[in-house]
């Protein structure tokens, strides 16, 4: 039992040294815990050390700090711009220059301090340790987030360089044949290579350097373009030049117009195109556009947008939009083939109509947006008053509003027809008397609206034709009475948003714009099928003391009667559709004229009972 003394013993050093280990680690946590406590108060509003934007060091730095050394550095790396070459040309952007409300290239210093702020301040005491000591060892770079305006910056170097470059041009045929030979003169203008710069490697080099902060020259590539075809290709083709003049002269005709088309001229338009068949002989459509600018220049316009402007409800101001027509060069040329393998001679030019649109707010908040159909008929030959009354008539129907669902009167619209509302009066015969009634010419009024309804898709509701055929109102079966307090003419706008109705005169022309919002439905209108045709009565004379004896004033013309119908349908975007015949009969009626007599003779007191057109207005309305 001797061993147990020495054995305690032994535990002592042991004992000993336990507790210099356990307090060196208390010292130890407690220093350390000291330390972050100390490491953390001193850098609670900085950049830890070890930290960096983009390779630029924040160690210790403010925010404020922080960003003038990094808004510096931006200033001073992107002082050169970026710089580009194309062969011996130097081109150069500043980033700094704003185009609109952007720099070409912009950097977020913001977002990049606020992250280099928050790296080992994150509020998580081991995670922000760790990080913390990792830095101490290996350098945490932040990145400052950047922006390019890479499509900006491809604008900029087309606009500067494209205009220096060569362009591609391919071989060129001119056809000539001047003075009195018929013989055509071939000349072929060679073919030349263009150049084009290819922009997508410099964006990508833009946007790397832009990342890196390091902006150095960048080459900027350049392609050579061949042209598609040479003079070499033309050649052959030659050879079939002839037969395209043999087609000449024709005429083309634009309304009543008429230009000849002779050799010299069809030659002029003569050049060459590729095609599914390969390169071939055409006409061009510059060339032919160039030629009848002239020609044409009386039928084309620009197309011309109308303002609406709407105060309590109302209509305050209206611009009238008008539409421009355009030539069809490519569309004529078709034509011009289609004819000459018909064998015809006189070949219509093609004009393409240019919608304009109704501008402004509140246009939009009516859903007024664009034309949906215009009406149009021919008043030429009327008297003054007739005019007049026209006039007037549009001006009263011209910025009508009619709202969804409701049923357009155009009675109502034009309300009381008298002197005292600025109309004038046409005379009319009844008995043996010439008695003035207001409103001669409405029914041209009430014609074009009909029509312009029609072209709008608009259900008719009330529609009723003259007795008598009236010359202004051809062809038959598309004019519309009206006469206070009936016949009425009527539609109902069952589109579903507002309609716009607008009228323009443009010379003997009174054309009516129905605007609103397209729906998707079609109209299908076939023309006026005329028959039963009745030739007209003899002429009627009716003696009147309201004319100096001997003289002879004719009132009337005549006009054969008829039978006209017509089928209109209307197609809606949903698959259903309405559809309806329009049946006019028409009378026949015999010239009227008027005699000044000093006595009526019994004959004529007996024969003037008679009843003059239903509207009681003045034939022809």
């Amino acid at each position: 039992m001797s061993f147990l003394p020495s054995l305690r013993f032994s535990f002592k050093p042991f004992l000993l040294g336990a507790g210099i280990f356990f307090s060196v680690l208390i010292i130890g946590v407690v220093g350390l815990a000291v330390f972050f406590y100390g490491y953390d108060k001193m850098y609670s509003d900085r950049i830890l050390p070890g930290i960096s934007a983009t390779g630029v060091p924040l160690d210790g730095l403010t925010e404020s700090q922080a960003k003038s050394v990094l808004i510096k550095h931006l200033q001073e790396a992107t002082a050169s711009g970026l710089r580009f070459r194309l062969e011996n040309e130097t081109i150069i952007l500043p980033i700094n220059v704003k185009s609109k409300t952007e720099a070409l290239v912009s950097y977020d210093v913001n977002t990049a301090v606020k992250n280099a702020l928050e790296a080992g301040h994150t509020g998580s005491w081991w995670r922000d340790g760790f990080t913390r000591l990792r830095i101490r060892f290996y350098r945490l770079d932040v990145p400052i987030p950047v922006h390019v305006q890479t499509q900006l910056i491809e604008k900029e170097l087309q606009d500067r360089l494209a205009p220096g470059l060569p362009t591609v041009q391919n071989a060129v045929l001119h056809v000539t044949i001047s003075g009195v030979s018929s013989t055509p003169v071939i000349a072929i203008d060679p073919e030349r290579q263009g150049k084009s710069i290819d922009l997508d490697p410099v964006i990508g080099m833009v946007e790397q350097q832009a990342d890196q902060i390091e902006f150095q020259p960048i080459v900027i590539p350049e392609i050579t373009i061949e042209p598609e075809w040479t003079a070499k290709d033309i050649e052959p083709l030659t050879s079939g030049i002839p037969d395209l003049l043999r087609h000449a002269p024709f005429s083309l005709a634009a309304g009543l117009d008429r230009r000849t088309i002779d050799k010299a001229t069809l030659a002029s338009w003569i050049n060459v195109a590729t095609s599914t068949d390969g390169l071939q002989l055409v006409l061009d459509p510059d060339r032919l556009d160039s030629t009848l600018k002239s020609f044409l220049s009386s039928y084309i316009d620009q197309p011309k947008n109308g303002k609406l402007v709407m105060e309590d409800g109302k209509i305050a101001s209206f611009d009238p939009p008008i539409d421009g027509t355009r030539f069809d060069a490519e569309g004529t040329i078709n034509d011009i083939q289609n004819g000459w393998a018909n064998g015809s001679s006189t070949i219509p030019v093609r004009l393409i109509r240019e919608p304009a649109q109704v501008l402004g707010s509140d246009a939009a908040d009516l859903g007024v947006s664009e034309l949906l159909g215009i009406g149009r008929s021919n008043f030429s030959g009327s008297p003054v008053n007739r005019r007049k009354n026209i006039a007037l008539g549009a001006q009263k129907v011209n910025q009508t509003l009619v709202a969804p669902n409701e049923e357009f009167s155009l009675l109502k619209v034009l309300g009381e027809i008298d002197d005292k509302h600025g109309w004038l009066p046409e005379l009319v015969i009844k008995g043996d008397k010439t008695t003035p009634e207001f409103g001669g010419g409405l029914c041209q009024i009430g014609t074009t609206m009909f029509r312009a309804a029609l072209a709008s898709g608009m259900p008719i509701t009330q529609r009723q034709n003259h007795s008598y055929r009236v010359r202004y109102y051809e062809p038959a079966g598309t004019d519309a009475t009206i006469y206070v307090p009936a016949p009425d003419f009527r539609f109902k706008n069952d589109t579903g948003h507002w309609l716009l109705i607008s009228t323009r005169i443009k010379g003997d022309d009174l054309l009516f714009s129905i605007w609103g919002t397209p729906d998707g439905r079609k109209v299908i209108e076939t023309d006026p099928k005329i028959s039963n045709i009745v030739p007209p009565p003899p002429k009627k004379i009716i003696e009147t003391l309201d004319l100096p004896p001997g003289t002879t004033k004719c009132t009337e013309t005549a006009h054969s009667g008829a039978d006209a119908r017509f089928d209109y349908t209307i197609a809606y975007a949903n698959g259903n559709s309405h559809k309806t015949t329009f049946a006019s009969h028409y009378k026949p009626w015999g010239a009227v004229c008027l005699l000044g007599v000093k006595q009526l003779t019994a004959s004529s007191t007996a024969s003037t009972s008679q009843k003059i057109d239903e509207t009681g207005i003045n034939n022809p309305n």
